[in-house]
């Protein structure tokens, strides 16, 4: 961990895009998942759809950006993921 790196962490889009460009594995979709609200404004940043997880310590959470996707609990991503 560096000071650059710091920088860098959500809710920077900088590490996705760099997953994103990786030539061995292009993805096809791309569901960005967190129960943060940087996790979503990094999802954003990225121009990635999102998945907001409403778990048991993030139920109440007010977020100031709307996910694409919202679930209760990670079982709930299986709706997402067969659609």
């Amino acid at each position: 961990m560096t000071v650059e790196s710091l920088r860098l962490k959500k809710p920077d889009a900088h590490y996705l895009e760099r997953a994103l460009e990786n030539p061995t594995a292009p993805p096809e979709s791309v569901l960005y998942v967190g129960d943060n609200e940087s996790d979503i404004v990094a999802a954003e940043r990225a121009s990635l759809e999102s998945a907001f997880v409403r778990r048991s310590h993030r139920h109440d959470a007010h977020l100031e950006i709307t996910p694409t996707d919202e679930v209760e609990g990670l079982y709930g991503l299986n709706r997402l993921i067969h659609r």
